[in-house]
């Protein structure tokens, strides 16, 4: 079954390229960073990272305590938030700087995934 997904993933990737160059009419973020999307993130020089991910902009709201309450309990590991829009984004630099990195979510598929768990080392 996996392999059905991924096979009819990487085939519509060609339309959720197309869907994000559309919304990128109306909020221009989505036209930025589109190799975040596919893994390619600076590497972490860290050893000790923790992964939060928030798709939208109201689980970014609820995760911002969740991450605060991590960081000031494991403060020598390095946070990772991810998010899949532009106001994710803007809200996780915003509420919380530069305490954390703030990446766009690898795409679904084995070689996105991969790319950014090498790379974010978590």
């Amino acid at each position: 079954m996996r392999y059905i997904y991924t096979a009819i993933y990487y085939l519509i990737m060609p339309f959720i390229l197309i869907r994000l160059l559309w919304r990128s009419r109306h909020t221009t973020g989505y036209r930025k960073r589109w190799s975040e999307r596919f893994g390619h993130i600076p590497r972490s020089i860290h050893n000790n990272n923790i992964w939060i991910h928030a798709v939208s902009v109201g689980e970014t709201i609820a995760a911002i305590p969740l991450v605060n309450a991590l960081i000031a309990q494991y403060p020598r590991y390095q946070f990772i938030v991810t998010t899949t829009t532009p106001t994710g984004s803007a809200l996780v630099t915003k509420q919380l700087g530069n305490r954390v990195t703030h990446v766009y979510a690898p795409f679904d598929v084995p070689t996105a995934v991969l790319r950014f768990l090498k790379r974010a080392r978590v």
